[in-house]
């Protein structure tokens, strides 16, 4: 079992930034200026899925890049105060911290964002190959897509006998995991991501199940497809189900896809069946879309448990004593 290890851990390479996102107070209007507040709070892909693995007590060291400014400060001290160590983290002179400006309307839905994240090329095949040992002994390595075709080359190659877990991103940034796919253990793209990756368009419930077997084919060994509405499509080789959306009043959909991967990295540490995870990390998901920050200040694993249904089986453990299956 994955935390049966001694001190297990787990690595998230990727992104941290700082998230500043515009609500309207009323219906948004494009190209008109918007009555409404400014939040600004820490995020970045890589780093909301590091602090919700934190925030559910799994230890969680990150690699990544921080401006040596006042944001990059700022993203560091809140990090390290919530537990995701930052010890492994560079911070080169002269440059900007990443910063994520996004617009919602009013149902909580993203209308439009900027994202400035030039930093994030210091994150070098190098500078990981320089933590072999630190990613070799982790329970699980996290990757997003914002990563430079180099570096996801290079894990994928160096590091697949590692349990590999990569978030997708969107499609444009999916299209630098094509070449070496196969190498990840979970990947979770949306519809569109994985008609990209795939080829094959998505109409029908038979459609789903060929992109599920394809991904499958490539070597992947899990797989979860979000269908925004239509719940989330998720199988390996031998499994292949459906579960509906949680019921939930939306307030910021951002975050809520890095709660998910969370979700599923915490249902591989614990052993969870892939429905039992498929359940979990969305109930992580609907949990973080309640809130206006893009991770759900008060995310515990009580609040996420009380969030699944009756008849969830979490308890209902994979016998499963290789780390790496």
């Amino acid at each position: 079992m994955p935390m049966s290890r001694p001190d297990p851990y787990v690595v998230v390479i990727g992104g941290a930034a700082i998230d500043i996102t515009g609500f309207p107070r009323g219906p948004f209007h494009l190209g008109d200026s918007n009555p409404g507040r400014i939040s600004t709070a820490s995020g970045g892909v890589g780093r909301n899925i590091a602090e919700n693995l934190a925030r559910l007590g799994i230890p969680v060291k990150m690699l990544t890049a921080l401006g040596d400014d006042d944001l990059g400060h700022r993203l560091r001290e809140e990090s390290e105060r919530i537990g995701i160590d930052l010890t492994h983290a560079l911070m080169p002179k002269d440059e900007c911290t990443a910063t994520y400006l996004a617009i919602v309307d009013e149902e909580g839905d993203m209308k439009a964002a900027i994202a400035s994240m030039d930093i994030f090329e210091h994150i070098t095949p190098d500078y990981v190959r320089g933590h072999d040992s630190l990613l070799r002994s982790a329970a699980a390595i996290v990757v997003d897509a914002n990563l430079s075709q180099p570096v996801l080359t290079m894990i994928a190659e160096e590091y697949g006998d590692c349990p590999l877990f990569v978030d997708t991103v969107s499609s444009s940034k999916a299209a630098k995991l094509k070449p070496v796919l196969g190498a990840f253990h979970t990947i979770k793209p949306n519809r569109y991501e994985a008609e990209f990756l795939s080829g094959q368009g998505i109409h029908t419930a038979d459609d789903l199940l060929a992109v599920k077997n394809w991904f499958i084919t490539q070597g992947v060994k899990r797989v979860f497809i979000s269908l925004g509405p239509g719940g989330v499509v998720y199988g390996d080789e031998l499994t292949y189900a459906q579960i509906s959306p949680a019921p939930l009043k939306m307030v910021n959909s951002t975050g809520a896809g890095d709660a998910f991967m969370a979700g599923l990295v915490y249902g591989y540490l614990h052993n969870y069946t892939l429905e039992a995870t498929a359940l979990f990390a969305q109930a992580m998901a609907a949990l973080t879309a309640r809130s206006p920050r893009t991770v759900h200040p008060e995310m515990s694993l009580t609040r996420v448990q009380s969030m699944l249904p009756s008849e969830n089986p979490l308890g209902e453990e994979r016998s499963n004593t290789n780390a790496h299956a």
